[in-house]
């Protein structure tokens, strides 16, 4: 709350662990949202996201919380992946995000190595900005 007290930014973008919410019983949450009220923000709802919702293949559940000076509303987003539902493609896996890096050795004591790596999955390819996310999404979705 003080360093955007100081710089004071038209928005602002908070994240923490999701126990923040029920943190001694909801009332730490509330004090944060109040602590930035009363500085003149605008808070919205705290947004829960897990990363694979959205394409990063990692599962880490986060809240978001989002204010500004002047009130707009931030909604939750809808998840862009699943591997429960069938219109959407499945969460990208850690294969597909480094399953083409080559191998490390045991012992291996190079700090850091020039390689090519071979452009073999749509995340490969995002990555490289050889495709738009929208191509990649679309790619994903052919595959399940």
């Amino acid at each position: 709350v003080y360093i955007v007290n100081v710089v004071r930014p038209e928005c602002f973008v908070m994240e923490n662990v999701p126990g923040l919410l029920t943190m001694r019983g909801g009332d730490a949450i509330k004090e944060i949202i109040e602590a930035f009220s009363e500085i003149g923000y605008h808070v919205n709802n705290p947004i829960k996201l897990n990363a694979e919702d959205f394409g990063v293949p990692q599962r880490r559940r986060r809240i978001v919380i989002i204010g500004s000076l002047k009130k707009c509303e931030i909604g939750q987003p809808e998840p862009l992946f699943s591997n429960d539902e069938d219109s959407m493609p499945d969460f990208v896996t850690v294969r597909q995000a480094i399953g083409s890096l080559p191998p490390i050795e045991a012992g291996d004591d190079i700090v850091e190595k020039d390689v090519e790596v071979p452009s073999e999955t749509a995340y490969d390819r995002l990555m490289k900005d050889e495709i738009s996310f929208d191509v990649f999404y679309e790619q994903c979705k052919t595959l399940k």
